[in-house]
Formats: structure tokens, C-alpha cells, sequence
């Protein structure tokens, strides 16, 4: 309700002092704020406005009428997902404005021990981890520092295990050295002009080259690189876009780097690395998604090295495309089916078997598994989950870790190597960030 002349009420203490009348900005300034406020309190370093990408169905969208002409046309023109006019849609309740939940990152050393770091809710990072041949979880353990941020995690070269987020808008990094019980202490990496926020992506390329991806807060993508045997990290070089929500990155057995990431018109976006060479810059390989997308590379029978792709639909069901290895072409997305509240997790695991985790909007956190060709169906492994699981395999087990609503605790469950019943949740403790 655009129009002055016809105004309605509203109460914006900041700039009208309590309650005013008018249309337009007023108003749905005013409505937004408070299904905002109904929502809840967003989860630490994220950033509330991509919550709106990652449940498109929870929105009334606006999808024709203009307000003049423009260039790109959707910026003046109303239309599906995103568009100038009316942005993602107006409010059908308070579900598109609430947090997703934590995001645990999980990884497993060259010792075979597991790790899953989190967020706790003094700002520090939470490690814990289980040791080789060992039954018992050591106990979340504080890594210190005031983040704003969820962790990601990688192993990495000489058995490194390293971990990383945003604190006050720099990226920190810190490592455990092989063998060691002493983590190194957190490295201020700084940034590249402007705050970082989100959750930053760690890989190391085949050359044993580490490299951190993480937005800054105008939404483009940045990259630093470590090479293998040096101890200095590259200053920050930016990739470019604007992306509403955090990237997802692998790396191929023929060397090729690949980041995923999900634009404000809902196309999926691609760009990669040749080994020794430049990025390749940004194409789009599908449209209709939203979110956060999962990559991997298949290791199911004869798909074996083919990329594999994740991600929501804008209908909320799961959609997955893939590359054959050595291609440039990807193909459609197929559906998985479903109805998810938040972002898959898929790893490929040495057993020549795909997993896929994710949270429904029943609250349920399921898995499925490519195995010989075929997905076995989801199965429900509880109730209660909220936010993206973490996922890892060892040399005995498939782990996979969940942010249990109540208590606000971390809980892991995992299903041994030749078996095929899953043991049951262990609660790690907690509480962590993330409500």
C-alpha cells in the first residue's frame, strides 16, 4: 500500500516518535521490523537478510506490475525470487525471518581422529573430538576468542587440523600441529576492505596449497592462499558477486577447484581453478534454488570423480546436478523430493557411497545414501534438529552431528562400517550458539 493519500497506521518510535500514518517505506518498514522481532534473535554472525533466500515458500511473492523501466528489467519489475520492487515477497508469518540454527563443522585428522567444532554462546569456538579406536568424545573444549561467526574446519597437509571464523569482521585462522595437543593460537588474517561475515570455506588444493573463502558484507567473494611449505598467508583478492549466503568449495582428484555459490535471482552459480591456473570466472549452471548449496565428488561405482551438487529448490524440495568428470557441462537438476527447513550436508565416503543429511521442516534430521547407482530413500534418525548437520567420516564410522532444540545442546550419532543401524544420539553438550 503505496499511496500517502490513503495512509495506514503505524509506530516507529525512531523517526515518527510512536504512531504515524502513511504507505510505502513507512509501513513495511515498520511490518518487517516486527516480524523480525517475532522471529527471534538472528544467529551470531549472520547476516538476517539472507534468511529470506532460504525460505522463499514462507513469502507472499509479488510476481507482476512494474514501477518503470529499468535495466536489468527485474530491478523495476516484479517477477519470481527476487526483484526490485518487492524484493522477496511480504510476510506470510514470521517462518522466512527466523534463524536457521548452528552450522557444527566437522572433519577427520590423518590419525583418524574425528573433530566437529562449533560456535559457543561466549563467542568462542568449541572443539571436541574422538580419538582413534576410542568409543568416548573428549568433551567440548573452549578455543577462546569473541566470534561473530560459525567455524569451518579442515585437515589439511602434515596431519593439520585447522579451523576458522570471523571475529569483529577479520578472518581468524588457528591450527592443531600433528601430534600435538596444543592448538597455535588465533592468527588475525585481517580483510579485504570490508567486514567479512558468514561462514568461511577451508580446502587444500592437490598441490597441498591452502585457501580460505569468506564474503564481506557487501556480499562479494574473497579468497587467501597459503602454498605448501610456507608458513604466510597471500593478502586478500576478491572474486567477485554478490551472494545473499555462504559459498561451498571442492576439490577434484584431477585438480580442479570448484566454488558453488547460490546468487539473489536464485540461479547457482559455478567458478573454478585449473591446477597452476586462473578462476575461470562465474557462469550459471542452474536456476530455482536457494540457500546454501552441497558439493562433493561421487565415489559411487561407475559416477565415481563425477561432481555432485546440492540445493534447495525455491518449493523447499532437494535438487541435485551433476558433472562427469573432465567435463565443462552440467547437467539439469533432478529431484530428490522432501520438504527441508535448512541446507543439505553430502559428503563422499571411501566405501564407494554418497551421503546426503538434512533437517525437515518437521524437525527431523534425515539421511540418504547413493550407493550402486541408486538413492535408498530418506530415513529419520530423530526429532527435534534445527540448523545444517555436520558430517564426517572415519576409518570405522559415518558421524554426523546435530543442534538438538532443546537444551540448545550438540548431539552425534553414527552408523559403524558394515552394519546397518545407526547407534543413536550422544549429547556432547552444550549449550551452543545458534538459538
Amino acid at each position: 500500500m503505496a499511496d500517502p493519500n490513503t495512509p495506514i497506521a503505524y509506530y516507529d518510535t525512531p523517526t515518527a516518535g510512536g504512531w504515524g500514518e502513511g504507505g510505502g517505506t513507512d509501513v513495511s518498514a515498520a511490518i518487517v521490523a516486527a516480524a523480525y522481532a517475532l522471529a527471534g534473535t538472528p544467529a551470531p554472525g549472520s547476516n538476517p537478510a539472507s534468511y529470506l533466500y532460504q525460505h522463499p515458500d514462507a513469502l507472499y511473492a509479488v510476481t507482476s506490475g512494474s514501477n518503470g523501466t529499468c535495466s536489468p528489467a527485474y530491478l523495476c519489475t516484479a517477477g519470481a525470487g527476487y526483484n526490485g520492487p518487492t524484493g522477496m515477497g511480504t510476510p506470510s508469518g514470521v517462518t522466512a525471518y527466523a534463524t536457521t540454527g548452528p552450522a557444527p563443522a566437522a572433519v577427520v585428522g590423518t590419525n583418524n581422529t574425528s573433530w566437529v567444532f562449533t560456535h559457543g554462546t561466549d563467542g568462542s569456538i568449541e572443539a571436541d573430538s574422538l580419538p582413534s579406536g576410542s568409543s568416548t568424545w573428549s568433551g567440548l573444549t573452549s578455543l577462546g576468542g569473541d566470534f561473530s561467526g560459525y567455524p569451518g574446519a579442515m585437515a589439511g597437509r602434515g596431519g593439520y587440523i585447522w579451523v576458522v571464523a570471523v571475529s569483529d569482521g577479520d578472518l581468524e585462522v588457528d591450527n592443531l600441529p600433528s601430534g600435538s595437543t596444543t592448538w597455535s593460537g588465533w592468527t588475525n588474517l585481517g580483510n579485504g576492505g570490508t567486514d567479512f561475515i558468514g561462514t568461511p570455506v577451508m580446502v587444500q588444493d592437490t598441490s597441498g596449497n591452502e585457501h580460505i573463502f569468506v564474503r564481506d558484507s557487501a556480499g562479494a567473494l574473497y579468497t587467501a592462499v597459503q602454498e605448501s611449505g610456507s608458513t604466510t598467508w597471500s593478502s586478500w583478492s576478491s572474486l567477485g558477486g554478490i551472494w545473499p549466503d555462504d559459498v561451498v568449495v571442492d576439490v577434484g582428484g584431477a585438480g580442479w577447484m570448484n566454488v558453488l555459490a547460490i546468487g539473489l535471482t536464485t540461479d547457482l552459480y559455478q567458478d573454478d581453478l585449473p591446477p597452476g591456473g586462473s578462476w575461470s570466472g562465474w557462469k550459471s549452471i542452474a536456476t530455482g534454488v536457494n540457500g546454501v548449496p552441497a558439493v562433493m565428488i561421487d565415489q559411487a561405482g561407475s559416477t565415481s570423480g563425477e561432481w555432485r551438487v546440492f540445493a534447495r529448490a525455491t518449493t523447499g524440495v532437494l535438487e541435485t546436478a551433476t558433472e562427469p568428470s573432465g567435463s565443462d557441462t552440467w547437467s539439469k537438476l533432478s529431484s530428490l523430493g522432501g520438504s527441508w527447513q535448512d541446507n543439505p550436508q553430502a559428503y563422499a565416503s571411501s566405501g564407494g557411497t554418497d551421503w546426503l543429511y538434512l533437517v525437515g521442516n518437521t524437525t527431523d534430521l534425515y539421511y540418504d545414501k547413493l550407493s550402486s547407482g541408486a538413492w535408498g530413500g530418506w530415513t529419520s534418525l530423530g526429532s527435534g534438529f534445527a540448523g545444517l548437520p555436520g558430517a564426517s567420516q572415519d576409518s570405522g564410522a559415518n558421524e554426523v552431528f546435530g543442534y538438538k532444540l532443546s537444551g540448545g545442546d550438540l548431539e552425534q550419532n553414527h552408523i559403524n562400517n558394515g552394519t546397518t543401524s545407526w547407534a543413536g544420539f550422544t549429547n556432547l553438550g552444550g549449550p551452543i550458539a545458534g538459538t
